[in-house]
């Protein structure tokens, strides 16, 4: 596999590129075949597919590979906001630790190579169609779905990872996930697997309910096999995940189960919610990600911050003067109120907001008006 390192410069990477495009190949598991290539795409930044400065050589790869014989590898997070269609000739793989989120459909056809390293993830938040005798799709690390799962006549899923499936599972004729043919109708639970046949945590749904700007999320687990915790991770762009919460688990069970966190730091627009699962011996697996798409608050863009990131005093900005009294208080990523502060009626347009003597980290700074929460997100250096 390809390794990039950070300290490679950007010359060195394409200097690596022509070598292995005048080799022909691309080094990829034992289990799958290898694929001439005509180009070799190695993502270095993370952000969106179509900006180029993500992309070695600053050439971002086409996500409908029109050359077909495309190698593209994800040595980042990176986050697709169309469909995905990976044709005929086409080699894409994600290393371990890092992310590909995919926003909507994807469909691999026969004759393309998909590999997901261990430790890298893949998510899909729409539809994954493995076309008629695709058998080159290899997951050694986390595949996570958030709608249905279809695998045509010889196709075929492989790998020593997990697949985290919302929707439902329809194989044709030999069609094979981790070497089973059954399929799943997604309504008595959740249709994951992994390539054991035992899933640490058989999670029946993860829902949430969005409630005066507070978000509550619910789940419910059939059975945990040595499961020491949860962890709940927000994030805003299905790129950077923080953690929000950690919640005990209930070890080994048999019995339904039930759980509760309740989010009180909503932003307008959309939230991602990613469930996480440790096991006693400090093995992770990430069960599902859902999101909420908010547009209650109406005062957002009434309120800005600067600088921000920021070094010594962050400056909060009002549009206009309000009417009603305003409190202001700063909450560290664990939960910590760090700053406090009551603004009366008539206050101040411009607010100073001393951070020189916080940590370093994330913070939110709520804006309380009219019992309405305005939540900023703030990186302190």
């Amino acid at each position: 596999m390809i390794q990039i390192v950070q300290e490679i410069s950007k010359k060195s990477i394409l200097l690596l590129f022509l070598l292995l495009s005048i080799l022909g190949f691309a080094q990829i598991p034992e289990d799958i075949e290898q694929v001439t290539t005509k180009a070799i795409y190695v993502s270095i930044n993370n952000g969106n597919w179509t900006e180029h400065s993500n992309w070695a050589g600053d050439v971002s790869p086409d996500y409908n590979q029109t050359s077909n014989q495309d190698a593209i590898f994800i040595s980042s997070n990176i986050t697709l906001g169309f469909d995905m269609d990976v044709k005929s000739g086409t080699v894409l793989q994600v290393t371990a630790t890092d992310t590909l989120s995919i926003l909507v459909d994807v469909m691999f056809r026969n004759g393309s190579t998909i590999y997901v390293e261990a430790n890298g993830v893949l998510i899909i938040t729409g539809n994954l169609t493995n076309n008629n005798n695709s058998d080159q799709v290899v997951i050694d690390g986390e595949l996570i779905l958030d709608g249905d799962f279809y695998g045509g006549n010889g196709s075929s899923v492989e790998g020593d990872g997990q697949l985290e499936i919302t929707g439902s599972v329809t194989t044709d004729g030999t069609g094979t996930v981790f070497g089973s043919t059954d399929d799943c109708d997604g309504t008595l639970g959740d249709c994951s697997r992994d390539a054991s046949g035992l899933l640490p945590v058989e999670l029946i749904s993860f829902d949430l309910k969005e409630i005066d700007g507070t978000v509550e999320l619910f789940w419910t687990t059939a059975s945990e096999l040595n499961n020491d915790y949860f962890t709940i991770e927000k994030s805003f762009d299905l790129i950077e995940f923080e953690k929000i919460a950690s919640v005990d688990g209930a070890g080994n069970s048999n019995y339904i189960n039930e759980y509760f966190y309740s989010d009180k730091l909503l932003v307008s627009g959309t939230t991602y919610y990613r469930l996480k699962q440790t096991d006693f011996d400090g093995t992770v697996s990430i069960l599902v990600i859902i999101s909420v798409e908010s547009a209650r608050i109406d005062r957002v863009n009434q309120i800005e911050i600067y600088p921000n990131p920021v070094s010594h005093d962050l400056g909060v900005c009002f549009e206009k003067l309000y009417e009603e009294t305003a409190i202001l208080t700063l909450v560290s990523d664990d939960g910590r109120i760090v700053y406090k502060d009551r603004l009366n009626s008539g206050f101040e347009v411009n607010i100073k907001i001393p951070m020189q003597d916080l940590s370093a980290g994330v913070y939110f700074l709520q804006v309380e008006i009219r019992n309405e929460i305005i939540s900023k997100r703030v990186v302190k250096l």
